[in-house]
């Protein structure tokens, strides 16, 4: 029996990152046995055994990490967390953790990530990092071709919340009522996200869906009050997604996730954003991100710029994970 641990953002109410966490358990669970313990490094002040295999460990108990290590055969990082965009500690954070499995001679797997760096020593570290990683599956060829040369075991695998099973909406471009606004707190100039929003509730209904709910939760009340025609929804659990955007005919997002949702429920979505992890995903599909700015929203055709991935496409991507992980299991990591 091979014990698992898995790091990430995890217990800070940020859907996207939930989701990666219950798509990863989930698959592990398909592709093996349901007796091994997996621990989850987790925001709780005390361990939570949640079932009869899975376990939350507090994210920053090191003396309950170390003990975890030990006993673990395999360490996953799930997400972009190697970055230092939100904050250079937290990328020093999951180096930490990186350095632990080591001395405790862990095989690590890095999954569903990319790597934003700008700290010049975290740049230098980050090199090291995926020189020293067993396994990584980036979820973009950008940054697949951008790391090869550093690592040779690294995989171009899609985002792993693609894997789940959904229905399939048919929904027509030319036939938007609704819009699903995933709107990401930072990036962007507030003026220019109202006149947007304004300029959109003109024709349509909008509901907002904040994703982090500490963060976008605020930032979506503070622009209700200037938008007319409009709601907020609050996501429960994640595996509910599907009730959240049960009658939206467009999503329009700054985060990532909003776009995995918007494929798994074959919705059309407009991606806007100047995150370089976002240009990268789009490109995927040979499409780029609509930047905001004053002459965009002055001539904006909402239309013009929608992407739809068909469900040959997701489909495809979806067999692309399975296989991609079975390698894992095949490789004795899981």
């Amino acid at each position: 029996m091979k014990n698992i641990c898995i790091c990430g953002y995890f217990g800070f109410n940020n859907f996207g990152d939930e989701w990666l966490l219950d798509a990863l358990y989930k698959i592990i669970l398909k592709l093996q046995e349901r007796n091994k313990k997996i621990f989850v490094l987790y925001n709780t002040k005390k361990i939570l055994q949640i079932n009869n295999n899975l376990f939350y460990i507090p994210r920053l108990d090191f003396k309950e990490i170390i003990k975890t290590l030990k006993i673990s055969n395999t360490l996953i990082f799930c997400g972009g967390i190697f970055q230092d965009q939100t904050s250079i500690l937290s990328f020093f954070y999951y180096f930490t953790i990186f350095l632990l499995a080591k001395i405790f001679k862990n095989k690590i797997c890095i999954l569903s990530t990319e790597f934003v760096v700008n700290n010049k020593f975290a740049k230098k570290i980050l090199k090291f990092l995926i020189k020293a990683t067993d396994v990584i599956f980036v979820r973009n060829q950008i940054e697949f071709n951008k790391i090869k040369k550093l690592n040779s075991k690294v995989e171009f695998c899609p985002d792993i919340c693609l894997s789940y099973e959904e229905i399939i909406n048919n929904k027509k471009i030319d036939d938007i009522k609704t819009i699903g606004l995933v709107l990401k707190k930072y990036g962007f100039n507030k003026k220019l996200i109202i006149s947007f929003l304004k300029n959109l509730s003109e024709k349509y209904k909008l509901v907002f869906v904040p994703f982090h709910l500490e963060e976008d939760y605020k930032f979506c009340l503070s622009l209700i009050k200037y938008i007319k025609n409009c709601e907020i929804r609050v996501w429960d659990k994640v595996e509910n997604y599907k009730n959240i955007f049960r009658n939206v005919d467009l999503i329009v997002t700054s985060r990532l996730h909003g776009i995995v949702v918007a494929i798994n429920l074959a919705i059309p979505f407009v991606c806007f954003s100047e995150d370089e992890k976002l240009k990268n995903f789009v490109n995927n599909f040979g499409k780029e991100v609509f930047l905001l700015n004053k002459f965009n929203i002055e001539h904006f055709d909402i239309k013009a710029n929608i992407i739809l991935v068909s469900v040959e496409k997701r489909l495809k991507y979806k067999e692309e994970i399975f296989k991609k992980l079975k390698l894992l299991v095949y490789n004795n990591y899981i």
